[in-house]
């Protein structure tokens, strides 16, 4: 009687999960991801996971030699995958030399590596999996905090959705090989801890965000200004929160930052900082290119409206706080979802690289669902932008690989596509107007929320 109760049980759930409205959403991304992974590669960024990987499995460590630029959790997730790959899985090569791509190093200098080297497709693959298991976690934890505010499990899939058939998220896990998912989840992870009062656990996710990719930083101040709010008038409470949020902080800056400190390359483990800033302000050899003066001049006014992003979030942060009087417990986290879009949208409005706006898109999937389905507009054209933009920077390089180690393309043909990118157009190589075109696509998606968040407060003191 027992075990037919427990059998009933077992398929009552199979069932129930086999019509969950998140399982198409995940089997069409995986599907498509699938499809990805082994075709196009961005050779450029994952030449460098294998060189890391290199140096950390000949025993040296993230910082003794070049090659390593990022904060050290990437690293460690990088030497993680190697131990797998190497021990348990025997790929024991990550790529070959190819001397057919050195005539083109100059050209094609930021499209894949300046040694000439090519991962193989195992590799990408080994490297891609933990990134789409990362974009598998953010989709199930935004389905679940739709779901909660709206009650509606098919909104909720929707905005999971959203998020996981997104082309700029399925574009830089599958193809582009970037991280930024990974500082995505511990940053939406820790606004969803905080709503839940789990601050040891909020600080400990925001820091885990930081230190993986820098622009959660700027989230921090309003998370502390949420709490404020939250427990306003009741002293005990806000001293005894905000010190467990930075207790959760110092508790994983100290893991994060303990291998460096007894190596003693913890000042080279900040190069990802300096160096970026550094690059900023160091003019190319030929100012007269538009590339290059977009690129160098471009990157002096980033790093200049940083003073100016930083104390609008503050401002932002001093409202969350003034605004919060008298609300209620639904209402503030509704302000804390909402300064979290702004936040995220105003700290990336200069249009930076492609791979960075991920970290808007959940907040922007549950705007679009719980609010104002017209988000979706700037949805679309910021996520579409931003894949023709990376597209601008790696274009045919993407099948380096493939044409490297398969026969489904010569590696000839590739250099031949990659070359036609540089043909000039309107007195300028082809790759570049791309740039400029694709990247004012991408401008434009980003503060189109801008404005349709204000024509909703505006539509919203019009109503009354």
């Amino acid at each position: 009687m027992e075990q037919g109760c427990t059998g009933d049980r077992f398929k009552e759930r199979f069932v129930r999960s086999v019509r969950h409205p998140l399982l198409p959403v995940i089997m069409t991304g995986l599907m498509i991801r699938l499809i990805l992974m082994p075709l196009l590669t961005y050779a450029y960024d994952i030449s460098f996971w294998a060189t890391t990987i290199q140096n950390i499995m000949s025993g040296d460590g993230l910082y003794d030699m070049p090659g390593y630029y990022y904060s050290p959790v990437w690293g460690y997730i990088l030497g993680a995958v190697g131990f797998i790959g190497n021990v348990l899985l025997g790929i024991t090569s990550m790529g070959g030399f190819f001397e057919e791509l050195l005539p083109g190093i100059e050209l094609f200098e930021n499209c894949y590596t300046s040694t000439a080297i090519v991962t193989t497709i195992e590799f990408n693959i080994l490297i891609k999996v933990p990134l789409i298991l990362s974009d598998v976690l953010v989709a199930w934890m935004l389905y679940s905090l739709v779901k909660e505010k709206t009650g509606d499990e098919r909104k909720a899939a929707t905005g999971a959705a959203l998020w996981f058939l997104c082309p700029i998220v399925i574009y830089m896990s599958s193809i582009h090989a970037t991280f930024d998912t990974f500082s995505v989840l511990f940053t939406l992870l820790s606004v969803m801890l905080l709503r839940k009062e789990h601050y040891l656990l909020a600080g400990m996710s925001i820091a885990t965000a930081t230190f993986t990719k820098l622009f959660p930083a700027y989230l921090i101040v309003v998370l502390v200004a949420y709490t404020l709010a939250r427990h306003r008038g009741d002293r005990n409470a806000i001293g005894k929160n905000i010190m467990k949020m930075a207790a959760g902080a110092l508790i994983i800056t100290l893991l994060i930052y303990a291998p460096m400190l007894l190596d003693g390359t913890f000042a080279e483990s900040f190069f990802f900082i300096t160096a970026r800033v550094g690059g900023a302000s160091v003019p190319t050899e030929n100012e007269q290119d538009l590339f290059a003066l977009l690129s160098s001049g471009g990157m002096r006014i980033v790093t200049l409206v940083q003073f100016v992003i930083l104390p609008g979030i503050c401002y932002l942060a001093y409202r969350m706080y003034t605004g919060g009087k008298d609300k209620t417990e639904e209402e503030l986290d509704d302000r804390l979802l909402l300064l979290a879009l702004v936040t995220t949208t105003f700290s990336l409005a200069w249009v930076p690289s492609p791979q960075y706006l991920l970290i808007i898109i959940p907040f922007l999937a549950y705007h679009i669902i719980a609010k104002d389905c017209r988000l979706i507009i700037p949805w679309v054209v910021m996520s579409v932008g931003a894949v023709l933009f990376a597209f601008s920077t790696s274009n045919f390089s993407l099948l380096l690989s493939l044409g490297a180690y398969t026969d489904i393309i010569e590696l000839g043909t590739v250099i031949f596509l990659m070359e036609s990118m540089h043909v000039p157009v309107f007195g300028m190589p082809f790759q570049q107007l791309l740039f400029i075109i694709t990247g004012i696509i991408e401008g434009v998606g980003i503060w189109m929320i801008f404005l349709y968040i204000y024509l909703r407060r505006r539509e919203h003191v019009v109503n009354g």
